[in-house]
């Protein structure tokens, strides 16, 4: 973190914090508060420090390290750090023409260009980079990007009083045999109940079908694998089950396999009303996704129909059950033979 901001020593994590925090008086904003804090005003030197002449060099540097950061520099780089944010935060003409393009574009236009947003973050990195340059950092100080806190605070590094590094590091110890004591505990939980869960989500998705028993998932199973032969579009084999063959036609099998192929080949089709859906996306920002189904959402729900008629008609009566493939992440079609129960 500290090799990522110019000017950032490298031991910053080591050193006194001051944090100003956020201002929420005007709304949610990014602004952040100018009042000045307690820890720095004890940084003001009224004397310099007498050192021997041959010294001099180190003298310079003591009496920069030890001299006051007043109250309006202060104010003075918080103002116009709120400035920056105020500018980023603010609607314009040029910012709403961009929005509307982002939306023409499917966003695409920001692999090329930055956003306004983006362009005022960096003005407020190069503003700090300068400030402490010419102000903090002479001081015994050093501002962190707040960008690199999350926007929630700006973090002052006060270089010349380092943090007890033995508390930390005994801190730092206790903190890690606490999380392991407590991910081990949690670890034992999750091994004493894995089964529980997993039997609980199962059942889920089984009532979640319609027509599945509740018990499919105790019963053999039959995997029609995808067919790649035609590239990575979803097909599913056609190649019909050794299992199977005492339990239903394989011209039944191939049908049922087949439509289902053309119900995903319809789904990836590309049509002139798919283009204008996609474009109509575009416009409304997919707002209008929030009123109306996709096309391939469409075509799944006649995947789901078909499968639920075909359990009905043909399946279920001879002691199978196909699972829909959308339940599987369309990597297999699932058929569970329902007089065959698996040995728990």
């Amino acid at each position: 973190m500290s090799q990522a901001q110019p000017g950032t020593p490298a031991l910053a994590n080591n050193y006194m914090k001051v944090f100003v925090q956020r201002d929420y008086s005007d709304g949610t904003a990014v602004k952040f508060q100018t009042r000045f804090p307690t820890e720095l005003e004890s940084r003001v030197s009224t004397s310099s420090p007498v050192i021997p002449l041959g010294t001099l060099q180190i003298w310079h540097k003591l009496s920069l390290i030890s001299s006051q950061i007043d109250k309006h520099s202060f104010e003075t780089t918080i103002n116009k750090l709120n400035e920056y944010f105020a500018e980023a935060e603010k609607g314009t003409c040029s910012t709403y023409c961009e929005g509307c393009l982002a939306c023409i574009t499917a966003y695409l236009n920001y692999i090329c260009t930055e956003t306004h947003y983006e362009k005022c973050l960096r003005k407020v990195s190069k503003y700090i980079v300068s400030q402490n340059e010419r102000i903090y950092n002479p001081r015994g100080l050093q501002i962190t990007d707040p960008t690199y806190r999350g926007l929630r605070v700006i973090e002052i590094s006060i270089l010349d009083r380092p943090v007890r590094t033995l508390t930390a590091a005994l801190q730092f110890i206790r903190g890690v045999l606490h999380v392991k004591r407590i991910s081990m505990e949690q670890r034992v939980v999750e091994d004493l109940h894995q089964s529980e869960v997993l039997k609980v989500e199962e059942e889920k998705m089984s009532q979640a079908q319609p027509g599945t028993p509740a018990l499919a998932n105790n019963y053999m199973k039959v995997f029609v694998q995808r067919d790649y032969s035609d590239g990575t579009a979803v097909k599913f084999q056609t190649r019909f089950p050794t299992e199977l063959e005492s339990r239903i036609d394989k011209h039944s099998f191939e049908t049922t396999i087949n439509k289902l192929n053309e119900y995903f080949a319809e789904a990836e089709k590309g049509t002139c009303s798919t283009y204008c859906e996609g474009c109509l996306a575009c416009i409304t920002a997919y707002l209008n996704y929030i009123c109306t189904e996709t096309h391939y959402e469409k075509c799944l729900r006649k995947v789901s129909k078909y499968i639920v008629s075909q359990n009905e008609r043909i399946y279920n009566p001879r002691g199978l059950q196909i699972t829909d493939p959308t339940y599987r992440g369309l990597r297999v079609i699932e058929i569970s033979i329902l007089d065959r129960p698996v040995r728990t």
